[in-house]
């Protein structure tokens, strides 16, 4: 008898897992708020699939390795995605772990038009303040210390070929050999596209995953340094 409970007990379990799991893939705002609370009805260009993937690519990139714990956004708007990497520092690195916002806040890029967004991002990501570092500048202005480490690099500013490359070309030989590179909008923005060809023609990057627009990226395994 005990041992048809235990039977019974472990299809009950693994039932009620593919119920779980289905639920989330159905639901994915409520797997969201679940996350970052109202953040997650900020209003934003990154469908909530998308965002998810941020989350679970930045948790497995953080999870795993010992050493680099910051992570660099390019293109920060409203704060959504922001709101949604910060979460996972929290979680994962709580005590040293920093999300770097890049951005001029003035919409320079954007479809709607200029105007200044910075106090709405500061709003919008107040309750990841103590995480986030905003810098109020275009990407290709700052310096960066030749020892940085970075475990993810999210770059959704610009999105011509020539910045996307540029933002690329200073990011990415700071990316430890776990973490991820990850672009937006390469289904929709050809210099997106293109500068996502060159990066695995020179197979140096291959896709790690893909959902919707957004694309994550890690280095080749036959890769041991940064390119």
């Amino acid at each position: 008898m005990s041992l048809v409970i235990a039977s019974s007990d472990g299809l009950v379990s693994r039932t009620l897992g593919r119920v779980r799991a289905s639920y989330h893939a159905a639901m994915p705002h409520h797997r969201l708020r679940r996350y970052v609370g109202d953040a997650a009805d900020i209003p934003t260009y990154t469908s909530v699939r998308e965002r998810l993937l941020l989350f679970d690519e930045a948790t497995t990139v953080l999870s795993l390795s010992p050493q680099a714990c910051h992570i660099v956004e390019v293109g920060s708007y409203l704060g959504a995605s922001a709101a949604v990497l910060a979460e996972v520092l929290r979680r994962e690195r709580p005590d040293n772990g920093r999300l770097y916002c890049i951005d001029t806040w003035n919409n320079d890029a954007m479809s709607e038009g200029v105007r200044d967004t910075y106090e709405q991002f500061r709003a919008n990501t107040s309750r990841w303040q103590d995480l986030i570092t905003p810098i109020r500048s275009s990407s290709t202005q700052i310096s960066l210390h030749e020892s940085l480490q970075l475990a993810l690099v999210f770059i959704d500013g610009d999105h011509s070929y020539e910045m996307v490359t540029a933002d690329i070309n200073r990011f990415a030989p700071h990316i430890i050999p776990e973490g991820r590179l990850i672009l937006h909008d390469h289904r929709s923005k050809p210099g997106v596209a293109r500068a996502l060809g060159n990066l695995l023609e020179s197979g140096q990057w291959v896709i790690q995953r893909c959902v919707e627009s957004l694309v994550s990226l890690r280095r080749a395994p036959w890769t041991t340094t940064t390119s």
